[in-house]
């Protein structure tokens, strides 16, 4: 008996999202749909499918020159893949990343670094990957629990490289977000205070957050409409002096 295989996605799964791979060679879109990605050509209106994930895929990105997508899932046998976009081969899997897999995840803008947040129930670990040419697996650089041991810190939901430099990096759950700076050797964070003495308003949920190119800003967005403007140093020796609300 042949198992089945994927010929047509009609559906995307809209909290994954979708990214434009148009260049000055081809004209397509990338999304994923259930356990499979999808590269849509929009001359040819070709589908290419991209599967090798045993669970829904829930976290997917591709990098800024758009020669490279990742895809992860969570769960049993869960795995983290980088995908070539122009072959729709597979450049690297890791199998089993974290525990219960992936919840969010981000490629740097150079495409030589993936940052993936874990799953899960157990405490949540932040992982740094490095993707290198010609290695068909990421090479693990640092991984550490989000917060400590006995007080483990809010679970966050998403996770971004600073454009300019993949050395520093922005996760944010729904009331925190930690700012983190690595190098070689180390990975350190700072979390801010969130409140309202320091906002001088209510915050509400926050849904996102990312780094103001150009700047040393980063931005929180909330899902009652609200933008919390971050001022960010440039290296992490006084953070708490570094990271603060510079306004609303």
């Amino acid at each position: 008996m042949e198992s089945l295989s994927l010929e047509w996605s009609f559906s995307l799964n809209r909290a994954v999202g979708a990214a434009n791979l148009c260049d000055a060679d081809r004209s397509a879109i990338f999304y994923v749909s259930a356990h499979a990605a999808v590269i849509h050509d929009l001359t040819t209106h070709k589908q290419t499918t991209l599967s090798a994930h045993a669970n829904k895929i829930v976290a997917a990105k591709a990098s800024a020159d758009k020669k490279v997508v990742l895809t992860a899932d969570a769960g049993p046998e869960s795995i983290l893949v980088a995908w070539d976009t122009h072959t729709a081969q597979p450049i690297a899997t890791v199998v089993k990343p974290h525990a219960q897999g992936v919840a969010a995840l981000d490629i740097s803008a150079d495409a030589r670094f993936v940052v993936t947040l874990s799953d899960g129930s157990a405490p949540q670990e932040l992982s740094l990957w490095s993707l290198v040419d010609g290695e068909s697996e990421l090479l693990l650089l640092h991984s550490v629990q989000v917060g400590t041991v006995d007080e483990p810190a809010e679970r966050q939901l998403s996770v971004r490289f600073d454009p300019a430099s993949p050395q520093s990096i922005v996760s944010n759950g729904a009331a925190l977000v930690i700012f983190w700076d690595w190098d070689v050797e180390s990975l350190t964070y700072y979390a801010p205070p969130l409140a309202e003495r320091s906002t001088h308003m209510q915050v509400g949920q926050l849904t996102s957050s990312v780094f103001v190119p150009g700047t040393t800003r980063a931005a929180s967005a909330t899902a009652d409409g609200h933008v919390l403007v971050w001022e960010h140093g440039a290296s992490s020796d006084s953070a708490a002096d570094e990271v603060r609300p510079a306004r609303r």
